[in-house]
């Protein structure tokens, strides 16, 4: 994985929307944490995820937020921390589209309850409506990312690059995010700049309009402290990939 080039992405795309809601970027997990993981699990991590949340963060900004690390058996998402209890030391056994019924993998509805059919994988993000999107990392799937939507349309499937009909793993999906992302702001008209005129004689001369004090002008004290307090989280996001992006330029 070129994690220079994604660092590049991400900074750019946050240079063309300041203002854009990119939620929390968590800091990478070290090395040792990384082995202490794959050790518990019996795993080996996928060369480009492993990367990914070794050199630039740990759950963050991307496709409907990418969770942490520590939250890959979530049953909701980054908030809900209730155990799947899938198993990642187990392959998981598909290698092809699953739908309730299908009796290739247990009885009708069996496997479709358990978690043991999405064993060797750890969840990537909630998609809303209980769809998830996961990594397989145990199994003949290895690396590639496919999407549990048991919840809406009773099926699991992978992922599918719609160019070339392959599977699609974990650093293109997030490139073609930040693709996606980077053109559509670099896509949106300009404003304008407002030509200030100077003001003519009678304007200057006129008298201010009294204000009146409402009941309305209070209210809005809490709302502006909310904003203000989301804003603050945006700028700390912005820092973090600035910081991470300037130090990554002065190391080559």
């Amino acid at each position: 994985m070129d994690t220079q080039q994604i660092l590049d992405k991400l900074h750019q795309l946050i240079e063309l929307n300041p203002n854009g809601d990119y939620g929390y970027i968590n800091k990478p997990i070290p090395e040792s944490d990384l082995l202490d993981f794959e050790a518990k699990h019996q795993i080996k991590l996928p060369p480009d995820f492993r990367a990914f949340i070794n050199q630039i963060f740990d759950g963050g900004i991307g496709p409907w937020q990418i969770m942490p690390l520590s939250y890959w058996d979530s049953t909701h998402n980054a908030v809900y921390l209730d155990s799947l209890e899938n198993k990642l030391s187990e392959p998981f056994p598909l290698t092809e589209r699953w739908t309730r019924g299908d009796f290739k993998y247990g009885r009708d509805g069996d496997d479709f309850q358990r978690n043991a059919i999405i064993n060797g994988t750890i969840r990537l993000c909630h998609a809303g409506c209980g769809t998830f999107l996961f990594l397989v990392v145990n199994g003949a799937e290895y690396g590639n990312i496919w999407v549990d939507d048991r919840s809406s349309n009773q099926e699991i499937e992978p992922l599918i690059d719609e160019e070339t009909g392959g599977r699609i793993n974990f650093e293109k999906w997030y490139n073609d995010w930040l693709d996606a992302e980077i053109k559509r702001y670099q896509s949106r008209p300009r404003r304008r700049r407002q030509i200030v005129r100077p003001l003519s004689e009678t304007q200057v001369r006129a008298p201010k309009p009294e204000v009146v004090e409402t009941v309305q002008e209070e209210i809005i004290e809490e709302p502006l402290s909310f904003w203000n307090r989301i804003k603050n989280g945006i700028v700390h996001a912005y820092k973090v990939v600035v910081e991470t992006y300037a130090l990554r330029k002065s190391e080559h």
